[in-house]
């Protein structure tokens, strides 16, 4: 029976073979006649490309047993698994309705191994592997890959575990395509990666990779496409060409030199909306001169990640001239991270060293609300008479789905000081806007806003004697590259309003700290240790009396820290607890403080006071008040119903709480960050906020009094 194969050949990729014989495989069998074995070693003798064609008896899918490595492919074939009766390729822009009917299960073995080149396989499903689905080796090239599920059963939803889906050494290779029937869906069941590109020039496009058939439902890589080598293309900006990846790890990790990335939904799911939310970086970028996105109309990627960055810039190879242009981001954390150390500041027309070397950002200055969106002031420093590109982005501040879309580019020129002004006319109703610099190198900058971090907590609260302690908590997250330190202070007798001192203060505090083993230091007056008193005044945290109390956490790696004050003697009184994180850009950051107290009436309310700095944006933070599910730790005496406020540096109040499921958008938002209260009268808020000083307050609703906690975490 002879098939007449209507696939139409793309000459660039597959050369000009002239076509052979047709070879017709008729069972499941792993070798003999009528096998896949047989049809590929018979192709294999036949010069010319050949076809491999499937009319196996019966409805259904029909799985190969590969239980034995397949023969190599050494001379030109097509092997389509369309050619199946009742098989047919997607027809879908989005999703993926193939009817792939032909399973090839390799039983731990890999899959074909194509060495001759000019040859295209279709139309399969190939599963079970331990080490590639599809291998293109030298010294053949220019292959076509395409419609086919890797990694994935018929059913488009079932992964198997693998190692690589897609391996290519070869060159002139083609994964996927532009049309519907092109796509590959290459799955992953925490296997190592989607496709690795080893050989240049290649191009991927047109495929899900680390998705189901849908494309909204992850089936990841640990990386979900591995370039080690320059000149691939993967992407484009033609409409079909993007490819949508996802990974664990990071969707897309180029190892290499000149790789362009155009056109994807990185992390995103194939309606270009959902994140699909495990990839812990979008892009990492371990080359030079690499181009994520581009000028071009299409160039631009969607990249969601959730964790790490978007596009993260490896140090320790200290990539330069990746350009990162016209790209929309999505994710909690920095968009752009230049090292593991940023955010970086700017310097005087920019001389520091690193990745994409520590390109300035632009400073926005004003922005000037007209009719459709704002006028945009600001200004970028850099080297002198030299033309940058400044693109801008649209920043949405909720917590949620933040994103930072594409809005404009322009350009600009430094002058002879290296600076350059500019002004103009953002379309755009986001509630910030955002922006990057790029040198002529393709240099791009980081983010102009940054998160704001915590440089302070203070909690002023009731101290009595046993359990009724004043008990500070902190965590610490981060790699610690540089110095860092956070000092504890206990205040009393100082303790004052307008000057005139509190009523009923503690006289005389006594600091414990704890750390995860036990006891890491007391202090009872802050002079008695030399080297605390040293940086007490280095940093100007000198208490005004000699009574007060302080202390030192050295953080190593980030861990858990409490600090509890009581009164020497058993005594009682008014008394603040106060963290501050001294060093200015450390790597370490404290993400939560908190603070256990005695509610009472009057003036014995608990107070919170916190600094977010060093930022320019909104950034989230959750608040809590706790007490009623206190009493499940064994605390005694709980307050029954507290009532949260927070109000900023003027003494405005910009949020109340009683219970915090009471607003709805509120209620979901502190869901969405895990950190939803175990009872419904407890108070809660997560509130988007710009640097500045802020206070808590903790009362007890209709007067009620007892131990509360109060809790602020810095979301990521």
């Amino acid at each position: 029976m002879k098939y007449l194969l209507t696939v139409p050949i793309v000459l660039a990729c597959v050369g000009s073979s002239a076509l052979a014989g047709d070879f017709v495989v008729t069972n499941v069998n792993s070798s003999g006649p009528g096998s896949l074995s047989q049809a590929i070693n018979d192709a294999n003798a036949a010069p010319g490309r050949d076809n491999i064609l499937f009319n196996i008896p019966g409805a259904g899918v029909h799985v190969i047993n590969a239980s034995g490595q397949l023969p190599q492919i050494t001379d030109p074939v097509i092997i389509d698994g369309y050619t199946q009766p009742g098989a047919q390729p997607n027809t879908q822009a989005v999703g993926d309705n193939a009817v792939i009917l032909i399973e090839i299960d390799t039983h731990t073995w890999g899959g074909p191994v194509i060495t001759a080149g000019a040859s295209m396989v279709r139309g399969l499903s190939i599963t079970g592997f331990n080490s590639w689905g599809i291998s293109l080796q030298g010294p053949g090239t220019a292959n076509i890959i395409e419609g086919n599920f890797i990694g994935l059963h018929p059913d488009g939803q079932t992964a198997t575990a693998g190692n690589i889906g897609i391996e290519v050494k070869t060159t002139g290779n083609m994964i996927g395509g532009i049309s519907p029937a092109a796509r590959n869906v290459i799955a992953g069941q925490q296997s190592s990666t989607g496709v690795s590109v080893q050989g240049q020039p290649n191009t991927l496009c047109g495929n899900y990779i680390g998705t189901d058939a849908s494309g909204l439902v992850p089936r990841p890589h640990n990386v979900g496409v591995l370039v080690s080598n320059g000149g691939v293309v993967v992407g484009g900006s033609s409409p079909g060409a993007g490819n949508l990846i996802s990974g664990t790890f990071a969707a897309i990790q180029l190892s290499s030199d000149g790789t362009q990335v155009l056109g994807n939904y990185v992390g995103v799911g194939s309606d270009g909306k959902t994140p699909l939310k495990n990839n812990g970086i979008g892009i990492l970028v371990a080359g030079n001169n690499n181009t994520i996105g581009g000028l071009a109309p299409g160039a631009g990627n969607a990249i969601a990640f959730f964790g790490s960055a978007g596009v993260y810039l490896e140090p320790s190879v200290n990539p330069i001239n990746n350009a990162i242009l016209s790209n929309s981001i999505y994710g909690r954390g920095p968009a752009i991270k230049l090292g593991v150390d940023g955010p970086h500041p700017n310097d005087n027309l920019d001389l520091d060293e690193g990745p994409n070397h520590l390109q300035n950002f632009p400073v926005l200055t004003s922005f000037t609300p007209v009719s459709g969106g704002f006028i945009v002031d600001g200004m970028l420093n850099s080297p002198p008479n030299t033309q940058f590109t400044i693109q801008f982005f649209g920043d949405e501040t909720e917590y949620v789905n933040p994103a930072r879309t594409f809005l404009k580019t322009i350009t600009v020129t430094t002058d002879n000081n290296g600076n350059a002004q500019f002004s103009t006319g953002v379309s755009s109703m986001h509630g910030a806007i955002d922006a990057t610099a790029t040198d002529p190198a393709g240099n791009t900058s980081e983010f102009f806003l940054r998160e704001s971090r915590f440089r302070n907590l203070s909690t002023r609260g009731r101290v009595e004697p046993g359990d009724n302690a004043l008990i500070g908590g902190v965590i610490a997250y981060g790699i610690p590259l540089r110095q860092t330190k956070i000092i504890v202070r206990a205040l009393g007798p100082s303790l004052a309003v307008n000057g005139t001192p509190i009523a009923g203060r503690l006289e005389d505090p006594i600091l414990e700290i704890y750390g995860r083993n036990g006891l890491i230091s007391s202090n009872d007056n802050w002079s008695d240790d030399p080297n605390t008193a040293a940086d007490l005044q280095k940093y100007g945290l000198t208490p005004a009396s000699e009574l007060e109390a302080a202390a030192e956490i050295d953080p190593g790696n980030g861990g858990n820290f409490t600090a509890i004050v009581r009164g020497k003697n058993n005594s009682s009184g008014i008394a603040l607890v106060e963290f501050y994180d001294v060093i200015n850009g450390a790597t370490m950051y404290l993400a939560n403080v908190s603070t256990r107290g005695l509610v009472q009436g009057g003036d014995n309310v608990m107070i919170g006071g916190f600094i977010a700095g060093d930022g320019n944006g909104q950034f989230p933070f959750v608040l809590r008040a706790l007490g009623p599910s206190l009493s499940g730790f064994g605390v005694q005496n709980p307050l029954p119903d507290p009532f949260l406020e927070l109000h900023d540096s003027n003494g405005d109040t910009l949020w109340i709480n009683d219970n915090w499921q009471e607003d709805e958008p509120q209620k979901d938002d502190i869901i969405a960050a895990g950190l939803a209260p175990s009872d419904p009268k407890e108070s809660a808020m997560l509130m988007m906020l710009p640097p500045g000083a802020y206070t808590a307050i903790v009362r007890g609703n209709g007067g009620g009094t007892g131990l509360a906690l109060v809790e602020i975490y810095q979301l990521p």
